[in-house]
């Protein structure tokens, strides 16, 4: 991401108009959230002090336990991780005359440190981040250490802003769709005029989530809002937005949409301290009364269960192109699949399907009992003892197999437990017992035993002690009880699909699993 030019000898913003209204002249003493406290604590020790706040004794000893074990472990993050932090120092407040070469190593030793513990490595804008702070922490705190400034950053991604720096963005998404949510609300007529420009206020204001103000603002007037963050937390943030977006988003008469992204990324650079800090004094704590917490959680839950949907429905889609080389899946079974959970879960909508539910999707087909307990307990891959849509399709791909090489091969995928890609002798125990169950014959120890011994004696073809998915293919003539339970199950299918088409316009609550093709 490029820098924009900052502008650091901008005169302050006296006029009353400035900011919607929100700046007003007046002569009141420096509020707590900005530069020092009454008592002479300076931002970057605050920043610390409340950052401390928000875990507890043993996070902080954690931050330091992983710092120094890092370096002294020799320890790396991904390849990928260290070649994209090395494109981001050069680009990472470049232009600001803390940037030192020496600033510049440091930033990347604690960039290296975060991308390694971060659950997602590293992510777009923690170099901004983690600058931002690094600069600060510098400037305020005297002797800080380097470990001090990893858990200060630590704690901005665990407690302040969790779910903004992942692979997916889903929360830094949420709140840019409650922001225009919001700003639709408290500015309609601001809000349709950029609509009409094409310009939408989620899209604008990801980037201001991400790197909390610091590539849109200078960095003086960032640091106010970052004093709200650490705080007043992360909702504060959002009405501060709010007003910032209703300040640069006043038309200047431009009907070139270009013309009007630029005077609004122009008038956020020429917000500075003073005005962002009386924005927060004075607009921001207005619309707490106009905005309560209650409406902004309940659009950050509306929009994440969306985005969840939304990512859910993307993966299932990309499970069924994969596995259509061997089943009859077609990306549409991702829809019907979710919708049908949608209208069996109810009003339930977190978490996957419960025992009785699955029970009720296999209706009446027969031994409906003993044949969903089977396949939950084997479905049920992460034994939350709920099943989520990616679970239920691992057991629609063997309703749905082409053929019975198909129906072994998603076999060898479902019991291949440590995805090693073949099936040792543990696993294939677990298999066979499986599909004798399927076939109604409760088997004994020695006669799963048995099976197992022939299955290697037979198909271990290079003699590795595993079974992979073109041994098992190749033989599975040679064992009619997988071409027999391919059988009864793909019958299930056939026959449940027959009574949905039958039934279309009747019993709409009811689900079949095995009908959602």
């Amino acid at each position: 991401m490029c820098i924009r030019d900052r502008n650091k000898d901008m005169a302050d913003v006296s006029d009353a108009s400035s900011l919607d209204g929100c700046c007003r002249d007046n002569e009141e003493d420096e509020v707590h959230l900005c530069r020092a406290s009454t008592d002479g604590e300076t931002r970057g020790a605050r920043w610390l002090r409340l950052s401390a706040a928000m875990g507890n004794e043993q996070e902080a000893g954690l931050a330091m336990r992983e710092w120094d074990s890092f370096w002294e472990m020799g320890l790396e993050p991904d390849a990928a991780d260290r070649v994209q932090i090395q494109k981001d120092m050069n680009r990472t407040f470049a232009d600001e005359e803390f940037s030192t070469g020496v600033f510049t190593s440091t930033l990347k030793r604690l960039l290296t440190v975060v991308s390694y513990y971060h659950p997602d490595g590293y992510t777009q804008s923690m170099n901004f981040i983690a600058a931002m702070a690094l600069q600060q922490l510098h400037k305020d705190v005297p002797g800080v250490q380097e470990h001090q400034v990893y858990g200060f950053v630590k704690s901005m991604f665990t407690h302040l802003i969790p779910g903004y720096h992942t692979k997916h963005l889903t929360a830094v998404q949420v709140d840019s769709l409650v922001l225009r949510d919001l700003f639709r609300e408290c500015h309609p007529a601001t809000y349709q005029a950029l609509e009409e420009q094409m310009i939408t206020p989620e899209v604008l204001c990801v980037e201001w989530l991400l790197g909390i103000h610091t590539t849109t603002l200078s960095l003086p007037a960032a640091a106010c809002l970052w004093d709200v963050l650490l705080s007043r937390g992360r909702n504060q943030l959002l009405r501060c937005c709010l007003l910032l977006l209703e300040y640069c988003a006043a038309s200047d008469g431009s009907r070139d949409p270009r013309g009007l992204l630029h005077s609004m990324r122009t008038r956020l650079r020429s917000c500075t301290e003073k005005s962002v800090k009386q924005m927060v004094r004075e607009g921001a704590a207005g619309l707490e009364g106009k905005i309560p917490e209650a409406r902004i959680s309940e659009l950050q839950l509306q929009h994440r269960r969306e985005l969840t949907a939304m990512f859910e429905n993307r993966q299932l889609k990309h499970s069924i192109l994969r596995l259509q080389a061997h089943t009859t899946l077609t990306p549409q079974v991702a829809d019907q699949l979710q919708r049908q959970l949608r209208e069996l879960k109810g009003d339930q909508q977190s978490g996957g399907l419960s025992r009785d539910q699955f029970r009720q999707m296999l209706g009446d087909v027969p031994n409906a009992a003993g044949l969903a307990r089977l396949l939950f307990d084997t479905l049920d891959a992460d034994q939350s003892d709920d099943l989520s849509a990616a679970e239920i399709l691992r057991g629609l791909a063997l309703t749905q197999s082409r053929s019975a090489e198909g129906f072994v091969r998603q076999l060898c995928e479902l019991f291949d437990a440590d995805a090693s890609g073949s099936l040792d002798r543990a696993e294939t125990r677990v298999m066979v017992d499986w599909l004798m169950r399927i076939w109604e014959h409760p088997p004994t120890e020695e006669q799963v035993e048995d099976m197992v011994s022939r299955m290697f004696s037979t198909l271990d073809a290079d003699q590795s002690g595993t079974l992979d998915p073109d041994e098992l293919a190749l033989g599975c003539s040679s064992f009619p009880l997988m071409t027999q339970c391919y059988g009864k199950l793909s019958g299930i299918a056939i026959a449940k699909r027959e009574a949905v088409v039958t039934k279309i316009h009747e019993d709409r609550g009811c689900c079949h699993v095995c009908a959602v093709q």
